[in-house]
């Protein structure tokens, strides 16, 4: 089973999204750029997570596991001005992330349901989830 593929293939996903803030990928070193000297208040960007819930054995359909969970991409926006902003990048995401079937260059994806979570605000930034529901057979070889 491979996570890491379909986390590859999920963030790629989002990284096709134009206008999409940059992408800080989990457990690596992020230094935020500003327009503004000193301050953090006007970098945008995202942070992804993979969360897995179950691993399912399909032996009868040759050899595959079913792989489930949801997938949350976290946007982080400068804080202080409004939400109009994050409403827009959050559609986005759920226009990209739609429920059906999504087809990448590996996988086959399952959307089962998608989210947008509640914001809250930081000292610097306002962070609203949003969260993508999955399933997802892949060749245990993978």
């Amino acid at each position: 089973m491979s996570n890491r593929l379909l986390q590859n293939d999920l963030d790629d996903l989002l990284q096709s999204i134009p206008e999409m803030p940059s992408i800080h990928l989990e457990n690596t070193r992020f230094t935020l750029q500003s327009d503004q000297a000193n301050s953090t208040r006007a970098v945008r960007y995202c942070r992804t997570k993979l969360y897995p819930t179950s691993t399912v054995s399909e032996t009868a359909a040759g050899g595959f596991d079913l792989l489930t969970g949801f997938y949350e991409v976290s946007l982080f926006l400068p804080s202080g001005a409004g939400v109009d902003e994050a409403n827009y990048f959050a559609d986005k995401i759920l226009s990209t992330f739609k429920i059906g079937t999504i087809i990448t260059n590996n996988l086959t994806i399952r959307v089962e349901s998608h989210d947008r979570g509640v914001g809250q605000l930081f000292d610097n930034h306002y962070m609203l989830p949003v969260t993508v529901d999955y399933h997802c057979h892949i060749k245990r070889d993978q």
